[in-house]
C-alpha cells in the first residue's frame, strides 16, 4: 500500500520543475499566437503570466514531503491542464474582460511575490507562507484563476468554454480542499489555517 507522502528526491524535483517549465512555455506561445490572431490584449497578459510561471518554476524551492495520493495527482494535473484547452475562436462579448485578466494577473504576481517560490502543483509540505496577500486568503492563485477565467469567457465566450472553465472551476474547488486536506497535517498550517478563515474571498468564502 502505498504512503500519502514521501521525502521529495532533489532528482525528481529538478525533472517535475522542467517539466512544468515546458509546459508553461507551451502555454505561453498558444496565448501569444491567440494574441496575434485576434489582437485581444487580454491573451498578451495571459502570455506573460505563462512565462513567468515558467521561469519560476525552474527555480521554486524544493518540498519536503510530496502527496503521492492518486486522486490527489489526478485534480492537480488535470485543473492544470484544462486551461491549455481554452479556445480562442469563441465571440468578443465585452472587452473588459481583458481587465479582469490584468488585475488577475496583479494579484497572481503579488502572491507569487508572498510565497517566495515556495509553491506547487500537486499537495507538498513547503515552508508555510504567511505574509504578504496569504494574511487576507489562504488561497490567492486560486482566487486569481478564477477572476482569470471570468475575464477569459468574456472574450472569448463559447458552449466549448464554458464546458472547459466549468470544469476547471469544479476542479480548482476540489484542489482546494484536497490541498488543504493534506497540510492540515502540518501543525504550522493548521495554526494559520485557524488564523486566516478565509480561502479565496475575505469575508465572503
Amino acid at each position: 500500500m502505498l504512503k500519502e507522502n514521501v521525502p521529495a528526491s532533489k532528482f525528481v524535483t529538478v525533472g517535475i520543475n522542467i517539466t512544468l517549465a515546458i509546459v508553461w512555455i507551451a502555454y505561453a506561445l498558444w496565448y501569444a499566437r491567440a494574441f496575434r490572431e485576434t489582437g485581444t490584449w487580454g491573451f498578451l497578459v495571459f502570455c506573460i503570466s505563462e512565462t513567468i510561471l515558467a521561469c519560476l518554476y525552474v527555480f521554486r524551492t524544493a518540498p519536503r514531503r510530496v502527496s503521492i495520493h492518486f486522486v490527489d495527482w489526478i485534480v492537480a494535473v488535470a485543473g492544470t491542464a484544462l486551461p491549455l484547452l481554452f479556445s480562442s475562436t469563441g465571440v468578443l462579448i465585452w472587452s473588459g474582460g481583458s481587465v479582469l485578466i490584468l488585475i488577475a494577473f496583479v494579484i497572481q504576481i503579488f502572491g507569487l511575490l508572498s510565497l517566495n517560490r515556495s509553491f506547487a502543483v500537486v499537495p507538498a509540505q513547503r515552508v508555510i507562507k504567511t505574509g504578504g496577500l496569504y494574511r487576507f486568503v489562504r488561497h490567492p492563485l486560486y482566487a486569481s484563476y478564477l477572476l482569470a477565467f471570468a475575464g477569459y469567457i468574456l472574450i472569448s465566450i463559447s458552449l466549448y468554454n464554458i464546458l472547459i472553465i466549468a470544469a476547471a472551476t469544479t476542479l480548482l474547488f476540489l484542489r482546494i480542499r484536497l490541498e488543504e486536506k493534506y497540510l492540515l497535517t502540518d501543525a504550522t498550517y493548521r495554526e494559520y489555517h485557524a488564523q486566516v478563515p478565509w480561502r479565496l474571498v475575505p469575508f465572503v468564502y
